[in-house]
């Protein structure tokens, strides 16, 4: 079963350590895009500053912001990563 979740990416850091993207979620999973994007804005009031993960069990398929599939695959392992998720091979 498909399902999706909303997925903060944070920029942690400084100029001595260095900076990184650090991915959160709340992992409150949606059946529909439209309803992970509106609690994404809604109940988390995260404007329009998230990206949406696809999921298939703990498998992180794709993310996407808002309805655009992205397409970075580093980004993918990335954040799964963060999340504790595994990805597709």
């Amino acid at each position: 079963m498909i399902e999706f979740i909303v997925v903060m990416p944070r920029v942690e850091g400084n100029m001595e350590i260095g900076y990184r993207t650090e991915f959160y979620s709340d992992f409150k999973q949606f059946t529909n895009v439209d309803r992970a994007i509106s609690h994404g804005m809604v109940e988390l009031d995260q404007a329009d500053d998230f990206l949406i993960g696809k999921l298939q069990g703990h498998v992180l398929l794709a993310l996407q912001y808002m309805h655009e599939v992205r397409d970075d695959p580093s980004e993918l392992v990335r954040a799964a990563d963060c999340l504790c998720l595994g990805v597709k091979s």
